[in-house]
């Protein structure tokens, strides 16, 4: 697995606007909302739409309950202050064709909680999911999108997935939608203009602040994302508002998985066109409309994108400012590219020949600035543009940039363009990494970098991380090292994470001032930049002096140091005072060692792991694997390690004895060695057998395998009795499968 360090992490760079909305997001929207019971339409007896109305009459949300089937006839609408659905695992039936939308509110609070909207029973289905109006706030979670859309000349709307905020203090959280199953379009021939649907959208009749986290749109013959809600003067212009999409997914759609403009943002996210349908043209970002104001570009920070398929650029810049004369302005900071199609991958050009606007006066042109770049193409023959083409009237500037061409220049500037790099403006000409002093882009992190979201204490809250700076050296010792502090206050649990140079750790410990153990645990399978939490039975008493250290049962390893620390670490609940270089706390205030960030956490007695061995083996089967175990008391939920050799994994299940899904997750952005929570709403009962599984929704993926399991792993929450291959919960003795470590959430 690829190392981890700060830079790789984008939890900083998501706005602090965006964070607040997911810090306040509900934890039990039952709870967050008044509600009315619905149930009485389950089981598809009548229409839901009346009932969703009816609700939003009394000023509720309707209550699906949980595992619940629907039945929606009409569209529904909102006669009252708040709209919506709240269910648990719910799914809503729609088969009519003749209706724009399936939802279509216009009021103050929007709500669509834990539901599937399955359309895969009506052959040629075009109704839209949502086109929405809301005043003040919009919740959206859990959501999803069964069956393909009919798009066709006179089929629906283009838009499937559509709220807007309508007054700029509006505010809007959308996680993980998903609708992959995408569009068709019915008629004859390649699509024309307007027959192509779109799936998310945010167009200029939303003018407040709208983020989408988490989000998968894939197989959509229009954009995957389109993000339009600019105040420009050409058609379809005049919105003011703000759209971000923060590690959303965008997989094989057609003119533009992601367009985004002036007021718009990415921070996260990948794009993978490998697999285009035939006669359509795979192009990943598209920015448009973009920020006049040279201090305030818009911004596309962490995205990557890969794959084969690439008939248009993977990102291109265009600059449609219509009776303007601005110049447009856009950075690109911590891109990654790796392409193989017959196009550019990135280009940055000016807006020519503006749609329905003929007359209008052209831009100035474009400005990008490339903060930081990793571009790879082994395409293996001639591409005409080259790897990073500059059209006329576009300048790039750039002081870190890694790119490499197989058979490619990695640079071409056309007349009228330039390139800026280390200092040195290049005009017009082909040029090569080599001329250019550019270094290979898979050097830093052996391989391309995969970016992460490390946020700490996740959503909802959380206690900061105290950093403890960036290792700049590494030695092989065989001594327990780390770090020494005061803490402040009493806690239940400490989390650390590895420095960057640290390797080849087995175990680590938290030491009280007279240097005895209090806990320990074992880190032999963690990476460097991935975190281990020390949670002692009992928690942890403030006012006292404690390390955390790390070392290799008494073996050499290598040790990640800073050489130039500033033992003025401190915040709320540490002072980090000294590095710690024995199992005895000798101490210096020269080196900081092992552990390069600490926070506090909540969690005590009841919140250890409970470790279910390394992985030795792995297979690629297309099957649901995982754990089954007893559950000895009710819990909130449960947190689940990925094991060491799993990948290309999509979906986590928690089941009940009865092979029924309690919850379930997208896991499709984590690393092995990473974590994902399964809380479904009302928690867990005890005294019950349930399952943990993940697999790669009926694809193949590759599963990681303890082929000498122990099944005697017991805890004083949990009792793993099994390893599962199936969704139906077949079982095996001899092979624990997929998750290493689970916990009481």
């Amino acid at each position: 697995m690829q190392r981890k360090d700060e830079y790789l992490n984008l939890a900083s760079e998501v706005p602090q606007q965006a964070m607040d909305l997911w810090n306040r997001q509900p934890d039990d929207y039952q709870a967050a909302f008044p509600t009315e019971d619905v149930t009485s339409y389950a089981g598809r007896s009548g229409d839901l739409a009346d009932a969703i109305e009816t609700a939003s009459e009394n000023g509720a949300i309707a209550n699906l309950g949980s595992n619940n089937e629907y039945e929606l006839e009409s569209m529904a609408t909102a006669p009252g202050s708040h709209f919506g659905v709240i269910g648990d695992n719910c799914t809503i039936y729609f088969n009519r064709n003749d209706t724009p939308w399936m939802l279509q509110p216009n009021c103050d609070v929007g709500v669509v909680k834990g539901v599937t909207f399955d359309i895969s029973e009506h052959s040629d289905s075009s109704s839209a999911v949502l086109g929405g109006n809301f005043n003040e706030e919009f919740w959206a979670e859990d959501v999803e999108l069964v069956g393909e859309r009919n798009k066709g000349e006179d089929a629906g709307r283009i838009y499937t997935w559509r709220p807007h905020m309508t007054n700029e203090n509006a505010e809007g959280l959308v996680e993980n939608l998903r609708m992959a199953d995408g569009d068709y379009y019915s008629g004859s021939g390649t699509p024309p203009d307007g027959t192509r649907a779109i799936a998310v959208s945010a167009d200029p009749g939303h003018v407040g602040y709208l983020a989408y986290k988490d989000c998968h749109m894939e197989n959509w013959t229009s954009s995957g994302y389109y993000m339009s809600c600019n105040p420009h003067d050409g058609p379809g212009g005049g919105g003011s508002g703000e759209a971000l999409l923060w590690n959303c997914t965008a997989i094989n759609n057609h003119r533009g998985n992601m367009r985004i403009g002036l007021n718009d943002k990415i921070v996260g996210g990948y794009i993978d066109l490998s697999d285009m349908p035939d006669g359509l043209q795979g192009q990943g970002v598209v920015c448009e409309y973009a920020t006049g104001d040279a201090n305030n570009p818009t911004e596309i920070i962490g995205l990557r994108s890969g794959g084969n398929d690439y008939a248009r650029e993977a990102v291109v810049c265009r600059n449609f400012y219509y009776n303007r004369g601005d110049t447009a302005h856009v950075r690109y900071k911590k891109l990654v590219l790796e392409a193989s199609g017959k196009q550019p991958p990135a280009s940055i050009r000016p807006g020519t020949n503006p749609p329905n606007n003929s007359d209008a006066e052209l831009s100035d042109g474009v400005e990008a600035e490339f903060e930081d770049v990793y571009l790879y193409d082994d395409y293996p023959s001639d591409r005409y543009n080259g790897l990073l083409e500059i059209q006329n009237d576009a300048d790039v500037f750039t002081e870190q940039f890694r790119a490499l061409s197989e058979a490619n220049p990695e640079v071409n500037v056309h007349s009228g363009g330039s390139f800026t790099y280390g200092g040195t403006t290049y005009g017009s000409g082909e040029y090569t990494a080599g001329q250019l002093g550019f270094d290979d882009p898979r050097t830093d992190y052996d391989g391309l970098p995969e970016f992460y979201f490390d946020y700490g204490d996740g959503g909802g809250g959380g206690s900061e991380w105290l950093d403890l700076g960036t290792d700049d050296d590494q030695s092989s010792v065989s001594n327990e090292s780390g770090v020494l502090f005061w803490l402040k206050e009493d806690l239940g649990a400490i989390e650390a994470r590895l420095s960057q140079h640290s390797a080849g750790h087995q175990t680590a410990y938290l030491r009280d001032t007279n240097t005895d153990i209090v806990t320990q645990t074992d880190i032999s399978d963690l990476s460097p930049g991935e975190t281990f939490v020390l949670s002692p039975d009992g928690g942890i008493e403030g006012a006292s002096s404690y390390s955390v250290t790390v070392d290799a049962n008494g073996e050499y390893w290598d040790r990640g140091e800073n050489s130039s620390p500033n033992y003025d670490y401190e915040n709320g609940t540490f002072q980090v005072t000294a590095g710690v270089y024995t199992s005895s706390h000798s101490t210096t205030q020269n080196v900081r060692y092992a552990v390069s960030e600490i926070a506090g956490r909540e969690e005590g007695t009841g919140s250890n792991w409970l470790d279910l061995g390394s992985d030795n083996d792995q297979s690629n089967p297309d099957t649901e694997s995982g754990v089954l175990f007893w559950l000895k008391e009710d819990i909130d939920g449960i947190e689940a390690q990925i094991s060491q050799n799993t990948a290309e994994h999509q979906t986590a299940y928690l089941r009940d004895s009865g092979a029924n899904i309690v919850a379930q997750t997208d896991i499709s952005g984590l690393s092995s060695g990473e974590t994902f929570v399964l809380s479904p709403a009302g928690g867990i009962e005890g005294s019950n057998t349930y399952s943990v599984t993940v697999d790669a929704d009926g694809g193949h993926w590759l599963r990681g395998e303890d082929s000498d399991p122990n099944y005697e792993y017991e805890n004083e929450t949990f009792r793993v009795t099994d390893g599962v291959y199936t969704s139906g919960q077949s079982t095996t003795k001899n092979v624990r499968y997929a998750v290493s470590d689970i916990r009481d959430s």
